[in-house]
């Protein structure tokens, strides 16, 4: 794979990876994972992309912490946390 080729796929992977995060309607997340993967495979799984990936699920990881303290503040507080959970269901 070229170096224009290796950008592109990475701007892609994280545009996607940002777009994971914000999507809740299952059948968009569902073809959003098929495009991430696609352009995984494209990049190959060297060190460099394991690394990312590593640095990805740590901040996926750090992500889902504050929102369970969101969750858990708002219900010790009586507040609704409707919207609060979806979001954290979409973290995880």
């Amino acid at each position: 794979m070229d170096s224009t080729a290796q950008f592109v796929s990475e701007l892609n992977v994280a545009r996607f990876v940002e777009k994971l995060q914000i999507e809740d309607d299952p059948a968009k997340r569902a073809s959003l994972q098929r495009l991430l993967l696609k352009e995984l495979e494209n990049l190959g799984f060297d060190c460099k992309q394991l690394g990312r990936v590593q640095r990805q699920i740590a901040e996926g990881r750090r992500r889902i912490e504050i929102q369970q303290a969101v969750v858990e503040r708002l219900t010790a507080d009586g507040q609704d946390v409707e919207l609060a959970e979806n979001t954290l269901s979409n973290l995880v």
